[in-house]
């Protein structure tokens, strides 16, 4: 699949919980620009709105702060090319 907004082709995921394949509700981010998605029944991806990811956010609070420095880290090598 490609990106919605930055349309770069995704090939792979990790999942940083436990081992296996995205199911649909997981959520997940673009390695290029930081997006963050919602698999959809079909294993497509939904881009999260702000509320989406609020509720994502209390939801699970530990996996965000991963999420969130890793798209720090992203944001940061976009920055810098």
């Amino acid at each position: 699949m490609n990106c919605p907004n930055c349309k770069n082709k995704l090939e792979a995921h990790e999942c940083i919980v436990e081992p296996r394949q995205p199911k649909p509700g997981d959520f997940t981010i673009c390695a290029y620009c930081g997006t963050m998605f919602i698999f959809d029944y079909s294993l497509q991806f939904i881009v999260c709105t702000k509320q989406m990811e609020l509720t994502i956010r209390l939801k699970y609070p530990e996996v965000m702060q991963i999420m969130d420095r890793i798209r720090f880290a992203i944001q940061e090598k976009i920055s810098t090319n």
